[in-house]
């Protein structure tokens, strides 16, 4: 079998790999980054894609939705949510400069992003993002529903609606924080998963009848906020500092209606420890559910051994049983110094979990850091590759799948225990990362674990990275591991830390596939890009990529897409774009369908039309102010009053001037940096 590219000494994919495609079709410099792909059970050809859109000037949530198996894409940008604004916090010193909030007036919130796209099996679509008030403190969770396999999306209303406003309010609404000057939390890192619910659990009572799904919808996410000394029961504090507690959230009505969040991270006195202030004592037994309070949901009050020091939760459901697994990433435990990802469930649909969680996997060798030659202006202590400005942090590179023939539960994740800190491969005696991609199962509902195996196949010790990994599970028991890969560049040997091109070797990035008939046991790794890309002319001086990638699976196979700056033409950074492109594996020849589709050339993809459609109130798929071009649709110029396209023009200028230094590092300031 040929090299994917001469040299690389790695295989192409077999037959039935499709040609690379260009997702977005902006044409600008505006970057996309953080894929997220949905395939519709109902029909496999109908294939959804999320992903962070900077197109407008600043950070918003696109979508992208294919009906032809992924050969050609049309989208747009998601409507931004709105939020009727608490009045300010009186004890809290009011914003600088005018705030645009006006209390019991909806306002859009202008920045959005960290997409996450579900099918249930009715064929409706969610989306999942975090959006926020760029020049405020107003955050929230919220998710977007499609009744027409991603044409038209709804819009989340929080608060009560302006006269004629026809939506519901809460729809779409998760977690909502509405004190504009209050910024001590923030929620971000979201995402979404859907699954049966369990056979003894009945429908939420406070569930639309009407719109009862066959499916129960989960969304999880990071809340990050200064956490109160408390020293009350049923919290064995006192504790008080920066945490981030995971929160779940159910809807049984299609998104219409959310429960009050659960915290569920758990607690553990061998796993959570830097929390300690006093004696040992037993564990605190945690509520079931946190009350609300206010008008947003407050972080969880840890005790000495809850595990809050948490973010990139991944949801997934068991399709026989609907058990619901979340995994995270933890910083709680100093025998893994690069966090530790843990598990916990669920077999009441999300109502009440497993007291404690269990450790998947520690990660001990940590990364390099920026702030080295090259990578001024970028913060300090960043986790990076060798030779990259862009981060890879550890707390969002890990997924969970179930496998749909026994249930058993497999978490992917990167590592770079072959590897070492050094970022500059000119250093004297410099250690190089060498990250690589693992797995490991359970057979017991995450009780117990197996021992990592090793996803790709490169020689250990070449410094080559493989990082970005997500999984998927095919209906046919099929594991799909997808990753963006440096062993693919036909240059070989360790990185140089130079921005300049042509590459000197080891430094380009393609996409690579790795696929287990065995249950993850045995892995055959093979590229699925036809064109490698250089991270660090990218967007923000080579310093954000994203923090994800996603791949699907269904009865056809599975489908990938990524960040990718192969059509960066100049060297100045900053300025060049970063698209998203996807490709097909197995889809031409999954058993029994014989190639039903040509596949076209892509060296010119076609121009997808984007723009936003024209709805008369009540007679849109979803709730007015919807975007996206059905294809009945009349495109314009201009949307209807409700898509409030004044809050989204009117920020564009503005937007455009200061994305570099707010769009991304806004929202991402409270992330936590090892």
């Amino acid at each position: 079998m040929r090299d994917a590219f001469p040299g690389s000494g790695v295989p192409r994919a077999p037959a039935g790999l499709g040609p690379d495609v260009l997702v977005n079709q902006d044409r600008s410099a505006m970057p996309h980054n953080e894929t997220s792909v949905a395939i519709n059970p109902r029909n496999p050809e109908n294939i959804v894609i999320g992903a962070n859109d900077y197109s407008l000037g600043f950070g918003s949530s696109g979508f992208y939705a294919s009906f032809d198996g992924g050969q050609t894409f049309y989208g747009g940008v998601l409507p931004l949510p709105s939020v009727v604004f608490n009045p300010p916090v009186p004890t809290l010193p009011p914003l600088p400069g005018p705030v645009s909030g006006v209390p019991k007036t909806p306002i859009a919130l202008d920045g959005g992003g960290d997409p996450a796209i579900a099918f249930d099996r009715d064929g409706v679509a969610y989306y999942a993002e975090i959006n926020f008030h760029r020049t405020g403190c107003v955050s929230g969770i919220f998710v977007m529903r499609s009744t027409n396999g991603g044409q038209t999306w709804s819009r989340p209303l929080a608060g009560d609606p302006q006269a004629g406003d026809t939506r519901r309010p809460g729809d779409g609404v998760v977690a909502v924080n509405r004190n504009d000057n209050d910024c001590q939390i923030f929620y971000d890192k979201e995402y979404i998963a859907t699954g049966p619910r369990p056979a003894a659990v009945g429908v939420d009572p406070a569930a639309d009848r009407a719109h009862v799904s066959s499916d129960r919808l989960y969304v999880v996410y990071s809340e990050f906020g200064q956490l109160p000394p408390l020293a009350v029961a049923p919290y064995a504090g006192p504790v008080a500092g920066q945490g981030s507690p995971t929160f779940l959230s159910h809807s049984d009505d299609q998104g219409r209606h959310w429960s009050t969040p659960v915290y569920v991270d758990g607690a553990s006195r061998s796993l959570c420890t830097t929390a300690l202030t006093g004696p040992p004592a037993p564990p605190s037994p945690l509520p079931a559910v946190q009350p609300p309070v206010g008008l947003g949901v407050p972080p969880a009050p840890p005790g000495i051994d809850e595990c809050v020091d948490s973010q990139g939760a991944m949801p997934t459901v068991d399709p026989r049983t609907g058990t619901v697994y979340v995994t995270f990433s933890n910083g709680d435990n100093p025998a893994c110094p690069n966090g530790q990802v843990l598990l916990v469930s669920s077999t009441d649909g999300g109502e009440r979990w497993s007291p404690a969680p269990t450790q998947a996997a520690c990660l001990v060798v940590p990364l390099p850091v920026a702030g080295e030659q090259g990578c001024s202006g970028e913060p300090a202590g960043q986790e990076v590759l060798s030779g990259y400005c862009f981060r890879v942090p550890s707390a969002t590179q890990q997924s969970v799948t179930v496998n749909p023939l026994d249930g058993s539960v497999h978490v992917v994740f990167q590592d770079n225990r072959n590897g070492g800190q050094d970022w500059d491969a000119s250093k004297p005696g410099a250690t190089l990362s060498d990250i690589d991609i693992f797995t490991t199962a359970s057979s017991d509902g995450g009780r117990t674990w197996s021992a990592a195996v090793r996803v790709n196949q490169d020689p250990l010790g070449d410094h080559r990275d493989q990082f970005f990994p997500w999984s998927a599970y095919g209906p046919d028991g099929t594991l799909y591991v997808a990753y963006l890969d440096r062993a693919l560049d036909p240059g070989g040997g360790p990185p140089g830390a130079s921005f300049q091109l042509p590459n000197p070797g080891g430094r380009l990035i393609g996409r690579s596939l790795a696929v287990s008939h065995d249950g993850g046991a045995s892995f055959t790794a093979r590229a699925v890009s036809t064109g490698l890309f250089d991270g660090n002319l990218g967007f923000r001086k080579g310093g954000f990529l994203g923090d994800y990638t996603g791949i699907a699976a269904g009865p056809l196979g599975a489908f990938t897409a990524w960040p990718d700056t192969r059509r960066a033409g100049t060297l100045v950074k900053g300025d060049n774009p970063t698209d998203m492109w996807s490709d097909i594996v197995g889809y031409a020849t999954a058993p029994g369908r014989a190639d039903p589709r040509p596949r076209p050339a892509r060296s010119a993809p076609p121009v997808a039309v984007q723009g936003h459609a024209t709805v008369q109130p009540g007679t849109a798929p979803e709730q007015p102010g919807a975007y996206g071009p059905p294809p009945a649709a009349t495109v314009a110029a201009t949307a209807p009053p409700e898509t409030r396209m004044g809050d989204i023009l009117g920020g564009f200028l503005a937007g455009m001037l200061v994305m570099a230094a707010s769009s991304v590092g806004a929202r991402r300031r409270r992330r936590r940096r090892r």
